[in-house]
């Protein structure tokens, strides 16, 4: 029995992965350096992958509604582990950073699922997420009465991925990769609509960001941990995102990230940090809990990429809005025997903290108020 529960966990977990050793990940970040990593969206961009192998792919939506203290998010999960089952499953979180006793959690499976007109939209029983040209996202879903959606996302800034594809390889054969990460951005977007939240209509009007991405492959064998922000103003957005490999890929770190304003991307960046300045152990779950992240942008303009453009932000982090704990779902012995045998014990922490943000292009400083949401994810 237990060698056949542990060969199984063995297989989700990724605890047969040999050790390949960091030449066998080809970076997105290796393919830009020395040219502009500032790429626009293709046709293909806009489509959902769907792989028939081992996979998660996500659409997510975060949401910053004006004239509010609110932090909202909806996203889309399609997910195949194992090859067994592909399923898919819809979220949607609101934080009210002021009455922490009105935020909202759902998370739903979604019944008889499919991708339409060439993949760009999703369909369930009760939900739809439609592509409007290639500019608009339409999202209606009432799978979960708690949650009832109705809002329209629309492109604000030029969308971006970091150089042609967009997509960190995974092989010891650059030619024939057996897994990949890909992300692309919609880094600033206006958002219109509501969502009904146990009973009560919210207005979600205001700024956003959406991004699409595809780990092809098992997710814990791709990275070990992740790290994410999202920097806001009425001016400025900056997006960063950073994974980290597991030691078989020699625990290299891959970090994209951008600065846009309403209609101009300013910078694409591959040269980014970030240092977690201070930390505290999380009793609960013994991760090293940030309490201080340092980001830096660093990169150059994406129109010419002749001048320097540097953001930054030291920020000691607000409020924590929330502890995922990614296995919750299974059962508690189950749970342990995971952690127990893989050392796999996933734990997502959120944020959303007021910041300065400190940009310099081309030598012109400019120091503005912001606010940060940043997530940081502990896997093995």
């Amino acid at each position: 029995m237990r060698a056949w529960l542990q060969s199984n966990i063995s297989y989700l977990t990724g605890t047969t992965e040999p050790v390949y050793g960091a030449e066998a990940i080809q970076p997105v970040t290796a393919t830009v350096q020395g040219v502009n990593p500032y790429h626009t969206l293709d046709e293909d961009d806009y489509r959902w992958s769907t792989p028939s192998t081992s996979h998660v792919e996500t659409q997510v939506f975060y949401i910053r509604p004006k004239n509010s203290n609110l932090m909202c998010f909806v996203q889309l999960i399609h997910s195949n582990l194992g090859s067994w089952t592909t399923t898919a499953q819809s979220t949607c979180r609101i934080f009210d950073i002021d009455n922490p006793e009105n935020d909202l959690w759902t998370s739903t499976n979604l019944d008889q699922f499919s991708f339409e007109n060439d993949r760009t939209c999703f369909r369930a029983a009760n939900i739809s997420i439609d592509l409007e040209g290639n500019h608009t996202y339409r999202i209606r879903s009432s799978v979960n009465m708690d949650s009832i959606i109705d809002i329209v996302i629309h492109q604000e800034s030029p969308p971006f991925k970091i150089g042609e594809s967009g997509t960190s390889n995974y092989g010891t054969d650059p030619t024939k990769p057996w897994a990949s990460m890909k992300h692309v951005f919609w880094p600033r977007t206006r958002v219109e609509g509501n969502i009904v939240s146990k009973g009560k209509v919210i207005d979600v009007s205001g700024s956003g960001l959406f991004v699409h991405a595809l780990q092809n492959g098992k997710p814990q064998h791709l990275a070990s941990s992740w790290e994410f922000a999202l920097l806001q103003n009425p001016r400025y957005t900056g997006v960063m995102m950073q994974f980290k490999t597991p030691p078989s890929y020699g625990s290299t770190i891959v970090n994209v990230g951008g600065l846009v304003t309403n209609d101009k991307v300013l910078a694409v960046t591959v040269d980014n940090t970030i240092d977690h300045v201070d930390v505290t152990t999380d009793p609960e779950t013994e991760w090293p809990e940030p309490t201080r992240i340092a980001y830096d942008w660093v990169g150059k303009d994406a129109e010419t990429y002749q001048k320097p453009v540097h953001l930054s932000v030291d920020a000691p982090l607000g409020r924590r809005l929330q502890r995922i704990d990614v296995l919750s779902e299974i059962p508690t012995w189950l749970r342990g025997f995971v952690h127990n045998v893989s050392g796999t014990k996933p734990f997502i922490y959120q944020y959303l903290t007021p910041v300065t943000l400190k940009l310099n292009i081309d030598g012109e400083e400019i120091e503005e108020k912001a606010t940060l949401f940043n997530e940081t994810t502990f896997i093995s």
